[in-house]
């Protein structure tokens, strides 16, 4: 199969992301899925979504059950980044622009002008569009540019937020095809909360955008995560605690072969139909190694099962494969 290439494109990074055999446990998954409601704890950081480029109206109408799918997606990053972040307001004479990708045409690129982001938020406009090439979603982080006063209250929330991995936010967008009967297959998207009626000829929409979100936060698409590559290894102190040692890469996701506690890491290059990944301990891992706070309880839940969970042995390879995403992100 063909290796991840990186090229540069009106400022952004462009990686496909391929996908090949995978194995699954929903034992497993339902189990940590249920990790973010036990754990109760005041939010830091806050994820929001703007539809406000949904003309394919993707997330709105009879369709708009799905959004309570996104923001179940931002928990996993809410309930254990614990950030605080400074509200980026522009004053009199200052100007603030920030340019992602569009989410109704990913060819394309959106710059606005004094905008607001508030306090401790990270904003993704989302939307959808015919992506081809067999994937599934596209995500990374936003561009910015400032003209502002030396010492200024906007100047000094910007320079702090320049220190993240993600200044702002940034965009994600999910193919449209599979809404339609001309999916490829006959496959189509998976918009339940939990894995009921996930079958082998769906898509799970919150794997897909679990992942698209990590990458607006600078997973993979940041200078920060460069910073710490060196040649096809992932350098973090913390990624290298929790995996024990180099964490192998795959352009900017973990290499296919890397698992931790026994299960397929979310950040790695693939999934496949029917199948739902969740964040795993080095996923968070590799988010705090590019700066996020990420909360110790992550750490401390207990990610090694045993026998009496019913989880050895049931691995399932599914033979249908799907790609699902490149990834989009610019420099701030």
């Amino acid at each position: 199969m063909a290796g991840l290439t990186l090229r540069k494109s009106i400022g952004f990074m462009f990686a496909p992301y391929y996908s090949r055999f995978l194995f699954g446990s929903s034992l497993t998954l339902l189990f940590l899925q249920s990790l973010v409601g036990q754990i109760q704890r005041a939010e830091a950081i806050n994820i929001t979504f703007d539809y406000t480029y949904d003309s394919n109206n993707f997330f709105s109408g009879t369709n708009s059950s799905r959004k309570s799918i996104l923001d179940q997606a931002a928990s996993y990053f809410e309930n254990f980044i614990d950030d605080t972040l400074p509200a980026l307001v522009p004053g009199a004479g200052e100007t603030f622009t920030i340019t992602f990708t569009d989410p109704r045409d990913t060819t394309t690129t959106i710059s606005l002008t004094d905008r607001t982001i508030n306090q401790n938020e990270i904003r993704i406009f989302v939307g959808s569009d015919e992506l081809g090439s067999n994937t599934l979603g596209i995500g990374g982080r936003g561009g910015s540019s400032r003209l502002s006063f030396a010492g200024s209250t906007f100047t000094n929330a910007y320079q702090t937020r320049r220190l993240e991995a993600s200044l702002w936010g940034g965009s994600m967008s999910f193919d449209v095809e599979y809404d339609s009967s001309t999916a490829p297959n006959g496959t189509r998207w998976h918009f339940g909360s939990d894995e009921t009626g996930l079958d082998n000829n769906e898509a799970d929409f919150l794997s897909v955008a679990i992942h698209e979100i990590a990458h607006v936060m600078g997973f993979g698409t940041s200078t920060n995560w460069n910073n710490l590559v060196s040649g096809s290894n992932f350098t973090g102190t913390k990624s290298q605690q929790i995996y024990g040692g180099l964490v192998p890469l795959d352009g900017g996701h973990w290499d296919d072969d890397v698992e931790i506690d026994g299960l397929e890491t979310a950040m790695d290059t693939t999934i496949t139909y029917g199948d739902r990944k969740l964040l795993t301990r080095l996923d968070y891992a590799g988010l705090e190694d590019i700066g996020w706070d990420v909360n110790r309880e992550v750490y401390a839940v207990p990610f090694e099962f045993s026998p009496s969970f019913g989880i050895f042995g049931v691995a399932i390879i599914f033979s249908t494969k799907k790609a699902w995403g490149w990834w989009k992100s610019s420099k701030q």
